[in-house]
């Protein structure tokens, strides 16, 4: 039912940030009790919410968990997902060219199948690398 919840409040018509507060409750209660990798439609909820809401401390603590976490080989395309998100919202929000070497590690773990992410990631560490133009190239090749 939970599931359903989430879907609806997902595909509805209000912004994120203006999804339902019980709901949002419910899903940091799960969350507490819960290996953060074992409810991914909860992480992308609370992720969105939180995103939308500009919250960026709430988005690093549900993100961290998963991202310093072990590989994983039967949830290795939803680890490098949200591989890719963690280094999108530090490069947004931390720009931080120490971040270089983490944001190179965690790349190995998003698969190449995910084109928008892989290539997303691979632009900003390419940027951090100080090759703005292979950065931009990468951005136009996703635009397209």
């Amino acid at each position: 039912m939970l599931k359903i919840q989430i879907l609806s409040e997902m595909f509805g018509s209000k912004r994120p940030m203006d999804w339902d507060k019980g709901l949002i409750e419910q899903c940091k209660e799960i969350m507490k009790e819960k290996n953060a990798l074992e409810n991914p439609m909860i992480n992308t909820f609370l992720f969105y919410h939180y995103f939308d809401a500009g919250k960026m401390e709430q988005i690093l603590s549900i993100l961290e968990p998963i991202v310093h976490g072990p590989p994983l080989r039967d949830k290795k395309w939803i680890k490098g997902s949200f591989n890719s998100l963690y280094i999108l919202c530090k490069f947004l929000y931390e720009n931080n060219e120490d971040s270089l070497e983490e944001f190179e590690k965690l790349f190995k773990e998003i698969p190449g199948f995910d084109s928008y992410a892989y290539h997303r990631s691979l632009a900003i560490i390419k940027f951090l690398k100080g090759d703005v133009e292979g950065a931009k190239n990468l951005i136009n090749q996703l635009e397209r």
